[in-house]
């Protein structure tokens, strides 16, 4: 079977993982059919979000990984303190993955997350 990459144009990581299926669970408006080339229709629901997740927890794809903010915690919390709060405040993300709408906020807030633990 030839494969086919479908880029579609809404993925995103979700700001909150667990509402997010909760609100595809409970409803199909948030479906999307899409065409591939060979005239096929697949439908995508909460795969726009859940393919990026991987990021932030691989745990439902059977991997035991910290997720990418985790790392970039652990980079910074090694820097001088007073270092801190500045690579904080500007963190950069470029291409790939980096680069899906959402992912900017997601990261700030799982960070916050860990700050208050």
């Amino acid at each position: 079977y030839p494969l086919c990459a479908l880029a579609v144009s809404d993925e995103r990581p979700a700001l909150d993982y667990d509402a997010e299926m909760q609100k595809y669970e409970t409803s199909r408006e948030l479906e999307q059919n899409y065409v591939l080339p060979d005239g096929q229709v697949i439908t995508v629901g909460n795969e726009r979000f859940r393919t990026v997740e991987a990021l932030f927890s691989s745990s439902y794809l059977g991997i035991e990984r910290n997720g990418f903010h985790v790392f970039l915690d652990a980079t910074i919390r090694r820097c001088a303190k007073e270092m801190q709060s500045e690579l904080y405040g500007n963190i950069l993300l470029t291409g790939g993955s980096m680069m899906f709408p959402g992912t900017a906020a997601r990261i700030k807030k799982e960070i916050a997350e860990q700050d208050a633990r």
